[in-house]
């Protein structure tokens, strides 16, 4: 069936592949692929073009590495493409269906009709504020630790600003130097879900996965605050959070039916409201989403930004020049296009979720190739993002690439593409963009080690620098 598609027929042997439990291939695929998406899949383009196979064990992948796709993918996401079964039966049985991973398309409506009231004007202004707030407790920190951190640092940053910003309780990550049980159960949950699914069980996964105290303290901990909000709204809901836009809205929906309605109208469609416990999985997915994504791109940008200095000082002079020493506002990120433009352009490359995954839902036909249902599909975006057919100087750090919106911004799906892209796109690169305007405004941003030269490696499908990079800031004058 997949004859006329170029590319390696096996790489397990076959005596070794046919004793593979089927429940495996997907560990197999995301542990050594990813892996080797990163080290030899540029070979891999060259050798048989855009469009060429892996093979694990039971399971085929197809590698789509033509930018076109993006667009055939935002047309047909949902219909022809969905989430991947494994993964999406793997986080059901952790935290409950969320919007991240349903394949059901009624399901994922009704859920992404409740999550975009999260993510409103004013949950946006909360969050310009809540960021303001915690980078003073990380200047004042940073200070204790003669202006230097790490990865991990920037991750504890991101944990408290999303902690607040989400919930309005701050779970005082910074303050725990790295010993944070909300940010040990994200990194856990990544590799857990990996290592988890030779377990054949359900049962036998959700009782694994929350024997780690760390696991248990972070669904204890989102599981009372929304249940103390959820208890009291909508007396005690006016923060401004991402829960209370949430709650708003379901509450107007728990309104009609206790007047006899199931349902509530909204833009002409019906929108049955989050239960608590819906409620607990669906902010357990913003936080998964948003926690390794913000902390890895401020990493990745500063070490850009530290290896080029022309760029920082020119970002520094426009910051200095719009805001004139006062704070960043939502109204004054408009004026700072520049600072959009690094994210965009850290983005291209060092892309934190550096392939697309997609399963086929069914038959179809692109370019040419006949690809046939149920099988992986996987858009390389690390690759795309360094190809010099459609990048000039594609391994060159320039933002200004990003001035004006052409189609080259249109081949990196960071947030997904189609009507499956993320809904808080906008919401990380408003928190990304203020943190980092906070920094360049008071300081100079250096490595620790000048020689530093990053080299990046894939675990658990997030990038990350193989070797620990740690960043001075020196204050400006």
């Amino acid at each position: 069936m997949l004859e006329n598609i170029p590319g390696d027929s096996q790489f397990i042997p076959d005596i070794v592949s046919h004793y593979v439990p089927k429940q495996w291939d997907m560990t197999c695929i995301t542990r050594n692929a990813l892996d080797l998406f990163d080290s030899v899949l540029l070979s891999h383009y060259k050798k048989f073009g855009s469009i060429f196979k892996w093979n694990f064990a039971h399971t085929s992948i197809i590698v789509i590495a033509n930018p076109k796709f993006v667009k055939y993918l935002a047309s047909k996401d949902g219909i022809v493409f969905k989430k991947d079964t494994f993964a999406e039966q793997m986080m059901k049985d952790l935290f409950g269906e969320t919007i991240l991973m349903t394949n059901n398309q009624s399901s994922w409506f009704r859920h992404r009709k409740l999550c975009s009231h999260g993510f409103t004007d004013d949950t946006l202004r909360y969050l310009c504020q809540v960021s303001n707030q915690m980078m003073e407790e990380f200047f004042t920190i940073l200070q204790q630790q003669q202006w230097e951190c790490n990865a991990d640092f920037f991750s504890l940053l991101t944990m408290d600003i999303l902690g607040k910003s989400t919930f309005s309780f701050p779970p005082d990550a910074m303050k725990s130097r790295g010993k944070h049980f909300m940010a040990q159960s994200i990194s856990n949950i990544f590799d857990s879900v990996l290592s988890l699914s030779i377990v054949p069980s359900s049962y036998l996964r959700k009782k694994i996965f929350y024997s780690k105290s760390c696991n248990r303290a972070l669904l204890s901990w989102i599981e009372n605050v929304v249940h103390h909000r959820f208890q009291n709204q909508p007396q005690e809901d006016s923060f401004g959070d991402v829960l209370s836009s949430l709650l708003q809205f379901n509450n107007s929906c728990s309104g009609a039916s206790s007047q006899g309605n199931s349902t509530v109208e909204g833009n002409g469609e019906n929108v049955i409201p989050f239960s608590e416990k819906e409620l607990v999985s669906t902010m357990i997915t913003f936080l998964l989403c948003g926690y390794e994504m913000m902390g890895r791109s401020l990493l990745f940008a500063s070490y850009l930004l530290a290896k080029n200095t022309t760029s920082q000082t020119e970002a520094q002079t426009l910051i200095d020049e719009i805001l004139q020493g006062k704070n960043p506002t939502i109204s004054d990120l408009s004026n700072l296009n520049l600072i959009q433009c690094i994210f965009a352009e850290t983005m291209r490359l060092f892309p934190t979720a550096p392939v697309l995954w997609r399963e086929s839902a069914q038959d179809f036909v692109f370019e040419g190739t006949f690809i046939p249902k149920g099988l992986y599909l996987v858009y390389p975006i690390n690759a795309i993002g360094r190809d010099s057919n459609y990048w000039r100087e594609a391994d060159e750090f320039n933002p200004h690439r990003f001035d004006q919106e052409d189609v080259e911004a249109k081949m990196l799906p960071i947030f997904g593409a189609g009507p499956r892209r993320c809904l808080g796109d906008h919401f990380a690169k408003t928190a990304f963009c203020i943190i980092l305007t906070r920094i360049l405004q008071r300081f100079t941003i250096t490595l620790t080690d000048p020689k530093y030269s990053m080299e990046t490696e894939v675990k658990s499908g997030i990038l990350r620098p193989k070797s620990p990079l740690f960043i001075r800031l020196i204050p400006r004058n």
